[in-house]
């Protein structure tokens, strides 16, 4: 669990619960650049929440990886 929001920025290695690296490649509002969300699934491009994407190229809301991610040490 992550307690710090901005603690989760780009380059920064999370571990998911079955303990996967995981490195973040963006963290942005989609709603407010509109450049960057024509690369991402269409399901994410309108909302006004942050979304992380992953150097992978997942896509989960900040608010999810908060509760499931933690930060690698």
């Amino acid at each position: 669990m992550i307690n710090d929001k901005k603690s989760v920025r780009p380059g920064v290695a999370l571990v998911d619960p079955i303990g996967r690296r995981c490195v973040v490649s963006d963290v942005f509002v989609p709603r407010n650049q509109p450049g960057k969300s024509a690369a991402i699934p269409s399901s994410f491009r309108n909302l006004a929440r942050k979304i992380v994407v992953f150097h992978s190229g997942g896509v989960m809301h900040l608010s999810d990886i908060e509760r499931r991610y933690s930060l690698a040490s």
